[in-house]
């Protein structure tokens, strides 16, 4: 049927469930009394990295959110009790799974590559966390 293809054993991570699923965690839904500006729409990244580096307090977090019961690629941050705060979506996802990262990591990444979202679709010579995964600074708990 479809022809096999080799896999490449350098890869660290497969693609973005793998790596989500690795690095993320299940972030919570609970209401946060943190009130950030709704961004523009399907502009998610830009939305929650600018929140990010506007509020010191709030860390930015890329995966997954699940919309009528289908995860989506999506960013948004949270606060210091690990509740979500979606700066795009008017309505919250039932389910954030995602990883932190920092946002001296999220700066250099958007100024090497000139765009926003650390989890790319499609990997880049400038920046390829499938085959180099991330530096340690990157990652938050």
């Amino acid at each position: 049927m479809y022809p096999k293809t080799k896999r490449n054993n350098k890869l660290r991570y497969r693609g973005a469930y793998d790596l989500v699923s690795s690095l993320g965690k299940n972030w919570s839904t609970e209401v946060s009394d943190i009130l950030v500006p709704k961004g523009m729409k399907k502009q998610c990244y830009r939305n929650a990295a600018n929140a990010a580096w506007a509020y010191k307090n709030l860390r930015y977090v890329e995966g997954f959110a699940l919309f009528m019961g289908i995860p989506i690629s999506h960013a948004w941050i949270v606060d210091e009790y690990d509740r979500v705060v979606d700066s795009t979506w008017d309505k919250k996802s039932e389910e954030y799974f995602g990883v932190a990262f920092s946002t001296k990591f999220l700066s250099a990444i958007a100024f090497k590559t000139g765009m926003y979202g650390l989890i790319p679709d499609m990997p880049s010579k400038k920046f390829d966390p499938y085959l180099n995964g991330y530096p340690k600074y990157a990652i938050l708990k």
